[in-house]
């Protein structure tokens, strides 16, 4: 692996970037399932202990089939949601530090979501204080009902 610093910034080599799907994360399980970090082993103990019905990572989306452009296979992009109630039409997804392809991932989903029309309702948590907004609104909308 090679590094090179450019005007101040950590340049990694071709092929040298290391796996930053879930940043400075713990993993932790519970209840036999295993999370990718700590805070979503939280929302899921929090959710649960509010007496939410979410599923942990239960389905996967594809949001740009793969092709092949000059000869070159492409390979789909994919999407999946850490916690989905499907009865209430809610995805959550629990961010905390977000990696480079998130921004655009988010995008891509946000607009297949919108193409397909399904009505879903997509939060974004990022920390602790996020959870704990998005549990009482959670609660607000099951008093409406």
């Amino acid at each position: 692996m090679h590094r090179k610093v450019v005007k101040g910034k950590l340049k990694w080599g071709v092929g040298d970037k290391p796996n930053l799907k879930v940043r400075n994360a713990t993993k932790v399980e519970v209840d036999g399932i295993k999370f990718r970090s700590k805070l979503e082993a939280r929302a899921y103990q929090r959710l649960k202990d509010e007496g939410f019905n979410f599923e942990y990572e239960i389905e996967t989306y594809c949001i740009i089939d793969k092709f092949e452009f000059q000869d070159q296979k492409i390979r789909a992009i994919t999407y999946t949601p850490d916690f989905i109630d499907k009865d209430r039409r809610i995805i959550i997804e629990i961010k905390g530090f977000s990696n480079d392809s998130w921004t655009l991932r988010e995008k891509l989903f946000k607009r297949f979501l919108t193409i397909n029309r399904l009505d879903f309702t997509f939060y974004v948590v990022k920390n602790i204080k996020e959870l704990e907004l998005l549990i009482i609104d959670l609660k607000a909308m099951k008093n409406e009902k």
